[in-house]
């Protein structure tokens, strides 16, 4: 059984024992603000892009802003935007853009 920690975790309940060790750490140690500081301030320089533009542009790794926007989202940093077509997977993807 975890702690109160637990309930915020950036985890999903059917993530593997490492995903949920991952996040503990990232929430404990404050990484998760910074991570979403540094993506939110991607979206501001980079307005308009998809979470894999956005990865090319700023040098940040997709895993990373991948899961940080919705938490951006949620936060009130950034909003989403129309879908398009992606420049870097040449799929529909969301655009984010600042809040």
């Amino acid at each position: 059984m975890g702690d109160q920690l637990d309930l915020f975790l950036p985890a999903r309940r059917d993530d593997p024992a490492t995903s949920k060790r991952s996040a503990r750490e990232i929430v404990r140690e404050h990484r998760r603000d910074r991570l979403q500081l540094s993506v939110a301030d991607a979206v501001r320089r980079f307005p308009g892009r998809t979470g894999r533009e956005l990865a090319h542009a700023s040098g940040l790794y997709y895993e990373c802003i991948h899961k940080r926007l919705p938490e951006c989202e949620r936060a009130g940093r950034v909003r989403r935007g129309e879908p398009r077509t992606c420049m870097v997977s040449r799929r529909q993807a969301t655009t984010w853009w600042p809040a």
